[in-house]
C-alpha cells in the first residue's frame, strides 16, 4: 500500500485540528464555567437544564407575585388599622355625646371632630400605594373608590373587581379587600334606606335630597319584609308637582304638590327634597339593610347640629345616639373580618413563598451539579491535551523529514 507524503501531511493536519479543537473547547468551558456549551455536546443534559432554567424563572416569577402581593395586603391592613383607631375615637365621642349633662353647644364641638374624622375615614377609604394606585379601588386603580357629591353626600364609586396573581402552578390570591365590605355594606339597626339625586338631573342650582330617616319603623318593616322596592321621584312639567314611581314598575302617587323643604313619607321613611328642580329631574329612595360608616357619620353629625335640649330632641337624640353606636360597631366588625381575611392571605403566601425558596435551592443544585463545570477535572484534560498536541507535533515533525533523499545525505 502506497502512502505519500500528501497523506502523511493531511493525517497529520487533521490530529492537530482535532487536538487542537478539543483544547479549546476545554478552554471556553473554563472561561464559561460551563461543561455542556451546546446541546450537541450533551443532548439529555441540554434538555434538563433547560426544563430547570425554565422552572427557575417561573418560580422567581411566583416570588415576585408573592412579594406585591405582600406589600398590597400589608398597605391594606395598615390603612385599616388606621380605620379602625379614627372609628373607635368617633365612637367614644358619640358615647361622650349621649350624655344627659352636655347642652346642644357642646354637642356641636363634639359634632366638629366627628366631621374631622369623617374626612379622614375617606381620606383612608381613598388611600394610595406607593406606586398611586388606589388601594381599595378594585380593577380602577387610577380611580378613587369614593367621591364627594355636590350636595356633601360620599358615594361608592368603584367596582367589584378582584385582582389576582397567580403564586403557584394550581394556585392564584387575590391582591383586592373590597371597599364596599369595608365602609359600604355595612349591617344597620333595622331596616333602612338611603336617597341620592339622579347624575341626570340638570338644575342650577342642582336640588338636594336629606338623607331622611325613617319615622314609623313597622310600616316600612312590612313594607320591606313583603315587597321591597325602590322609589323615583319625577319632577312634572312644570315642576311644581311630582310624580312616585316604583323601580319594579307601575306608579305609586301621581300629582304630589311639592314645597322646597317640606317632609315627604313614603311607606315609613321621611325625607325632603330642597331646592328648584328642573321638570323630568328624579330622586331615587333606595330601601336596603346596609348603610355606609359615612352615612352613619352624616345622620350623627345632623343629630348633634340640629337637635335640641328638650324632651322631644331629647328622644330623638337618644335613637340616633344608639343606631350610630350599633352602626359603628358593626363597621369594627366588617374592618376585623377584613384583617382577618388579610392575615389568612399574608399566611398562604409567606408558606408559599418559603415553598418556593426550598425548590430554588434544590433545583440550583441540581442545575450546577449538571451545567457546572469541575475546574480541577477541565485543568488536568487540558494540560493533557496539550501535552498530547506538542507530542504529536514532535512526532509529526521527525517522520516529515523522513526520506529517501534525506538517507542518501
Amino acid at each position: 500500500m502506497r502512502f505519500s507524503h500528501i497523506q502523511l501531511f493531511n493525517q497529520g493536519l487533521q490530529n492537530f485540528s482535532r487536538i487542537q479543537g478539543e483544547n479549546l473547547r476545554i478552554q471556553e468551558q473554563i472561561s464559561s464555567g460551563r461543561k455542556v456549551l451546546t446541546p450537541s455536546d450533551d443532548p439529555i443534559a441540554a434538555t434538563r437544564i433547560q426544563k430547570l432554567q425554565d422552572e427557575l424563572t417561573q418560580n422567581e416569577q411566583f416570588q415576585k407575585n408573592i412579594r406585591s402581593i405582600d406589600l398590597q395586603l400589608r398597605a391594606q391592613e395598615t390603612h385599616i388599622d388606621g380605620a379602625e383607631q379614627i372609628l373607635m375615637r368617633a365612637r367614644d365621642l358619640t358615647v361622650q355625646a349621649g350624655s344627659g349633662a352636655l347642652t346642644h353647644a357642646d354637642r356641636q364641638a363634639i359634632a366638629t371632630e366627628i366631621s374631622s374624622i369623617r374626612d379622614e375615614m375617606l381620606a383612608i377609604a381613598n388611600a394610595r400605594d406607593g406606586s398611586g394606585k388606589y388601594v381599595f379601588a378594585g380593577y380602577q386603580t387610577n380611580t378613587p373608590p369614593y367621591i364627594e357629591t355636590s350636595d356633601g353626600r360620599i358615594q361608592y364609586a368603584g367596582d367589584e373587581g378582584e385582582r389576582k396573581l397567580t403564586i403557584s402552578s394550581t394556585t392564584s390570591m387575590s391582591l383586592t379587600t373590597k371597599a364596599r365590605s369595608i365602609f359600604t355594606d355595612i349591617s344597620s339597626i333595622g331596616n333602612t334606606f338611603a336617597t341620592r339625586a339622579d347624575e341626570s338631573n340638570d338644575a342650577v342650582p342642582p336640588a338636594t335630597i336629606s338623607l331622611g330617616d325613617i319615622t314609623d319603623q313597622a310600616t316600612f318593616d312590612t313594607f320591606f319584609q313583603n315587597l321591597p322596592d325602590d322609589f323615583i321621584i319625577v319632577f312634572q312639567n312644570p315642576p311644581t308637582e311630582y310624580d312616585v314611581l316604583r323601580r319594579s314598575g307601575g306608579t305609586y302617587a301621581t300629582s304630589q304638590p311639592y314645597v322646597s323643604g317640606d317632609d315627604i313619607t313614603i311607606e315609613g321613611m321621611t325625607f325632603a327634597i330642597t331646592g328648584s328642580p328642573s321638570a323630568g329631574d328624579r330622586f331615587n329612595i333606595e330601601s336596603r339593610a346596609t348603610q355606609s360608616v359615612f352615612e352613619t357619620f352624616d345622620k350623627l353629625l345632623i343629630g348633634l347640629q340640629k337637635l335640641g335640649d328638650s324632651g322631644p330632641d331629647s328622644i330623638e337624640l337618644s335613637r340616633v345616639i344608639g343606631s350610630s353606636l350599633e352602626s359603628m360597631d358593626n363597621t369594627l366588625n366588617q374592618m376585623l373580618q377584613a384583617r382577618t381575611s388579610i392575615g389568612s392571605r399574608l399566611n398562604v403566601a409567606e408558606n408559599t413563598l418559603n415553598v418556593h425558596l426550598d425548590v430554588e435551592l434544590l433545583n440550583q443544585e441540581i442545575l450546577s451539579d449538571i451545567r457546572d463545570l469541575d475546574y480541577e477535572d477541565a485543568i488536568s484534560r487540558l494540560s493533557y491535551q496539550s501535552f498530547v498536541l506538542e507530542a504529536a507535533q514532535q512526532s509529526f515533525s521527525r517522520i516529515a523529514n523522513l526520506s529517501l533523499f534525506n538517507f542518501l545525505r
